[in-house]
């Protein structure tokens, strides 16, 4: 076929498909087109037009607008720009110009975004649909978009994780919630980095209108590598475990992130190097001695803020410290979504070079060979933890290493580590426990005859999620069921087990009065479970129970839990904020309850006695008292009941015998601000240290 017969025939082809658009035949005309494509290959150009002319038919924008790309940026032709231009290019623009000078403020003010935002963008984004978005520069009349992939989801699990070329709001919010931590450490959040090239970053800012939600400082934005590097610069930063991303990696951000771990890991090799030359250095040793020696050692103090009331142990023992004239440095995560990285602590001890590290619950073992031997590692043990209770601990620690002990009255504890052990039960802060001037405001709201300060849960509650968490037979639950049953009829009574033993041997008996056998391991789970968890839900609500029985009625319950109980709400009053409002509803209260099962001696009751308050103590057995109050306090100061009887009684003496009451507050706050505050437990540890060189 010759040249003009092949253009005759094509001439004649794209009539028919014009006939077809004309009568509404438009698959056809589709089809039509798509065989020309073949048969005509050198006419792609011609055939992209008649393509749009369909979709004009079909009035399918995206379409449209992806062919006149094509046709500007593969075959130059410029009528199909000026198209884009005339039709296209200014439809977004009302929308996306105030949705860009919105999130340049939101963004501007956001802790977590790292980068710049132009006063106005480039990158003008002129179609947003459910799967592409498309961008022009109209200066250098380019184009860029992006496409919506498919993203594999479950990689995301809990996991920190850096994301590029995703602007997608449905997918954003999925990786958000895939990622989150869910049940594990208090307060914790999972760092999400969103990377963006800077013209990624300018239509970001152009197609979304709701991002304060996703400004949960949790989020961080990075844009460009600048962005990258100074997001990575704070030695917090956690490094991702997940990367997610659909462009090639010769063009991806996260090579940066590549970098900046071998940078790290140079720096923190030779912090290392630098941390065990120091140590080592027979002047420096001399120094540090001498400093031990009298008695203001540099203390670097390390905690979580993803503990509950151990960060503020650690803070106030801090303080006293600081009041003692040692130097001290505070080791703790500055945010949320931070961690006290190893870089971090290279850094820390290889600028502050500390002669001691405190820490609460933790050993040095478990940091490696972090920390060299001639440091003292002083460890305050506040919680069973399973590697504190652990009888292989004690051969890991060295003679360096320091237990601070609040549980001084657990026997178990004292089988483990024996002489090593320091009483250190835990005090409270006469800085900020102490009387206030209340205003009337205050009595109205915070005064009552007793007070209860202790968080709580509906107990049937309790028992229904914990059989539902273990993967257990209908007739297992329903045996669990009777037990706890039992067991809480026998606490109403005041018949309390005291003991992780005395629970493994009331479940064991519950299942064989059942003529049920259950293994060991099963066994001795729940009772683990029934004495850490369910003892002293029961025994909080049972003092409560005995109370409200008795004809007392202006009570306070505060603390999380009351309020979801019917039978409490009246008395529920919420969480008490910690500090100067705590110490005020201790002082604006005549009586203070403990309500402890396993320690007599627990901060609050500290807290209490500082604030001038009556602390009527509930009494444990010796030998099961975790932390003993009548071991620190001289025999007759505090009060305590031993029964349901004696607790109505003393409660209705001292709330009709005032000048008694007070005298008892008086006393008790005398013998707390002798031996329980932290400038006490402070100038103990600095006494003993001598003794470890």
């Amino acid at each position: 076929m010759t040249e003009d017969q092949n253009n005759n025939l094509f001439d004649q082809s794209i009539v028919s498909v014009h006939t077809f658009i004309e009568k509404g035949f438009l698959s056809e005309a589709m089809q039509m087109i798509g065989a020309m494509e073949k048969a005509f290959p050198d006419k792609r150009a011609d055939l992209l037009w008649e393509k749009v002319y369909v979709y004009e038919a079909e009035s399918d924008d995206e379409e449209i607008i992806k062919l006149l790309i094509e046709l500007f940026e593969v075959y130059h032709d410029k009528n199909a720009y000026t198209l884009l231009d005339d039709n296209y290019f200014d439809r977004f623009i009302p929308y996306s110009q105030q949705a860009y000078s919105r999130n340049k403020k939101l963004f501007k003010d956001y802790k977590f975004f790292y980068g710049e935002s132009k006063d106005l963008p480039d990158w003008q984004v002129f179609y947003c649909g459910e799967k592409l978005i498309i961008a022009v520069n109209r200066k250098e009349k380019l184009f860029k978009g992006f496409v919506k992939n498919e993203i594999d989801f479950s990689r995301l699990s809990r996991k920190c994780t850096f994301i590029e070329n995703i602007v997608f709001r449905d997918q954003m919010d999925l990786i958000i919630e895939k990622t989150q931590l869910v049940g594990e450490t208090v307060g914790a959040k999972n760092a999400v980095y969103f990377a963006f090239q800077e013209w990624e970053w300018e239509v970001f800012m152009q197609i979304g209108t709701s991002y304060e939600e996703l400004c949960d400082n949790r989020c961080f934005f990075l844009v460009g590598e600048e962005g990258v590097r100074k997001c990575y610069s704070d030695l917090e930063t956690e490094f991702p475990a997940e990367h997610i991303c659909t462009c090639n990696y010769e063009s991806s951000l996260y090579r940066y992130v590549d970098e900046i771990i071998f940078d790290y890991y140079k720096e923190y090799d030779g912090a290392k190097q630098r941390i065990q030359d120091y140590y080592s250095d027979e002047a420096a040793k001399k120094e540090s001695e001498i400093r031990i020696r009298e008695k203001k050692p540099r203390i670097l103090f390390w905690t979580s803020r993803f503990t509950t009331v151990l960060q503020y142990h650690c803070k106030n023992t801090m303080d006293a410290a600081i009041n003692c004239g040692c130097e001290c440095r505070l080791l703790k995560e500055s945010d949320d979504a931070k961690r006290l990285t190893m870089f971090k602590i290279a850094k820390v001890m290889d600028e502050f070079r500390p002669d001691v590290i405190f820490i609460l619950d933790h050993f040095r073992f478990e940091n490696g060979r972090e920390f060299p031997n001639n440091i003292f590692y002083v460890t305050w043990i506040q919680d069973p933890m399973p590697h504190i209770m652990d009888p292989s601990s004690n051969s890991k620690l060295i003679k360096r290493d320091i237990l601070l002990n609040h549980l001084f009255t657990y026997k178990v504890l004292a089988d483990i580590y024996g002489e090593r052990l320091i009483d250190a039960p835990v005090p409270a802060n006469p800085n900020i426990y102490k009387p206030y001037e209340i205003s009337e405001e205050e009595k109205q709201k915070y005064s009552a005859d007793i007070c209860f300060v202790c968080h709580a849960s509906d107990v049937n509650v309790w028992i229904e999620e914990t059989v539902g968490r273990f993967n257990m037979d209908e007739k297992t639950q329903n045996i669990f069921r009777l037990i706890f049953d039992k067991y809480e009829k026998m606490a109403y009574m005041g018949e309390f087990l005291y003991s992780e033993e005395e629970f493994r041997i009331f479940i064991r008996d519950g299942f064989d009065e059942q003529g049920y056998v259950l293994n060991e391991s099963a066994v001795n789970l729940m009772a683990n479970e029934t004495y850490t968890w369910f003892n002293q839900r029961v025994f909080r609500q049972v003092l409560v129970d005995w109370i409200l029985e008795a004809g007392f009625d202006n009570i306070k319950l505060w603390g999380n839990g009351w309020k979801t109980n019917p039978k409490y709400e009246k008395y529920a009053m919420g969480p008490a904020e910690n500090g100067e409002v705590l110490s005020k509803i201790y002082q604006s209260s005549k009586i203070v309850m403990g309500n402890n099962i396993v320690t007599t001696a627990a901060a609050r009751a500290w807290e209490s006695m500082l604030s001038g308050a009556f602390y009527l103590s509930n009494y444990i057995p010796p030998e099961h008292d975790w932390c003993d109050i009548h071991k620190i306090m001289p025999e007759g100061t505090v009060e305590y009941f031993r029964s349901k009887e004696e607790l109505i009684d003393k409660l209705h003496y001292f709330l009709e015998h005032e000048d008694e009451r007070k005298a008892v507050a008086t006393k008790c706050k005398e013998g707390a601000l002798q031996r329980m505050t932290f400038e006490a437990l402070m100038k103990k540890l600095l006494d003993i240290l001598p003794e470890y060189l």
